[in-house]
């Protein structure tokens, strides 16, 4: 599973990924709380996300 969080300033994207379902946290749902980007951005933040100043850099997005 791959997300994706797309800041406001329009510069990067930050990047969550977990290699199957077992990976991924109890607590994720609370992901899907957030009412913003930044707040996504934020908890995918607390899970470890990467950062890629560009989107070209993210070898998912080149695949599209």
């Amino acid at each position: 599973m791959v997300l994706y969080g797309w800041p406001a300033e329009g510069v990067g994207v930050w990047v969550l990924r977990y290699e199957s379902e077992g990976d991924i946290p109890d607590d994720f749902g609370r992901l899907r709380l957030a009412l913003t980007m930044e707040e996504s951005i934020a908890t995918m933040q607390e899970y470890d996300a990467e950062f890629a100043e560009d989107a070209s850099q993210v070898p998912e997005l080149r695949e599209r």
